[in-house]
């Protein structure tokens, strides 16, 4: 048997801040997000919401919020990012992009050089590229994403993050966590005979962080008798599906 003291550093006020309580805060923070998400494929893991600026319909600019992504071995917590001008997507389809660049090291830190633009969805960039969400404003209209059916994420104003890969376990990406939610919710909420077996279902669609891409397939197979879906589906491929689904079972 082997006992392992746990330390957490008190940072109180008027207490001397030592180098070992430092060092505790570099290792246990990024030990800990591998703990988590060592498992996980490569993309999205959370956070990256779109909020808009109180005077966005004057003057369209948007936050994205902090959040974490997995490339490779690596588990980046990338930090907010505040007043990205989205004037371009007034009239047009954009897409919001987060492009990972090179890494350099020397004796104190290892800098990753991260960007976000906006740029038509076909715009390819150097670097390991991320898609965020897409979008298209009908004037200066405020950014939408209170989603009540699918439907809304392919509408005007509304974000669309159909195409955004978000890590799941395995070596397979899967949906937004937005897309599946919004799914169970207006399958519960609207059905007209909704089965035990089908509400099972949809219930781990509201429990779960992320719906794995592999469990997805199966449910389009057995719920919407889809079976030419291949197993490693698009996106596009997995949104369309369960939007003909959520269709029938209204």
């Amino acid at each position: 048997m082997k006992t392992i003291k746990v330390n957490k550093p008190r940072f109180i006020y008027g207490n001397i801040l030592k180098k070992e309580m430092l060092e505790n805060m570099r290792d246990f923070s990024y030990d800990f997000m591998g703990c988590l998400y060592g498992d996980l494929s490569d993309g999205i893991v959370s956070g990256f919401k779109p909020v808009p600026g109180e005077d966005f319909k004057e003057n369209p600019r948007l936050k994205i919020s902090s959040g974490i992504v997995k490339h490779k071995s690596d588990i980046f917590l990338i930090p907010e990012v505040d007043k990205l001008d989205c004037e371009s997507a007034i009239g047009k389809k954009m897409a919001i992009k987060l492009i990972l660049g090179d890494k350099s090291e020397d004796e104190d830190w290892e800098t990753l050089e991260v960007k976000i633009a906006i740029s038509e969805p076909n715009v390819a960039y150097e670097g390991a590229e991320f898609e965020l969400g897409r979008f298209s404003l009908q004037s200066k209209d405020e950014l939408k994403t209170d989603y009540n059916t699918l439907n809304d994420f392919e509408t005007i104003n509304f974000y669309n993050v159909v195409n955004a890969k978000y890590a799941g376990y395995g070596t397979e990406s899967t949906l937004s966590p937005a897309i599946t939610k919004t799914f169970a919710k207006s399958v519960l909420s609207k059905a007209k005979k909704p089965t035990s077996q089908l509400m099972s279902k949809v219930g781990l669609f509201l429990n779960n962080r992320t719906v794995e891409k592999n469990l997805l397939v199966h449910f389009i197979r057995s719920e919407a008798g889809v079976t030419q879906i291949s197993d490693t589906a698009s996106n596009e491929d997995l949104f369309k599906e369960l939007k003909s689904l959520e269709q029938r079972l209204k």
